[in-house]
């Protein structure tokens, strides 16, 4: 959940996937999860938490189904 001031209300927002887990659970490569971070379709899910993203389950789930954010 997004926040007024732009912050990410982790509280109501479940489990948190790691790039390394992404990678895992969509079998895709490490170039390719970080290029989906950054400049794809994972761009408006994820967020940094200092240098490591962090993506939410349900959020994730919700763009598999084609739900969008």
């Amino acid at each position: 959940m997004a926040r007024l001031d732009g912050r990410v209300d982790t509280a109501r927002q479940g489990r948190f996937l790691t790039a390394k887990q992404l990678m895992d659970e969509l079998s895709l490569s490490e170039n390719t999860v970080y290029h989906e971070l950054q400049y794809g379709s994972l761009k408006s899910i994820a967020f940094r938490v200092g240098r490591q993203w962090r993506v939410s389950e349900a959020a994730l789930e919700r763009l598999m189904a084609g739900g969008g954010q």
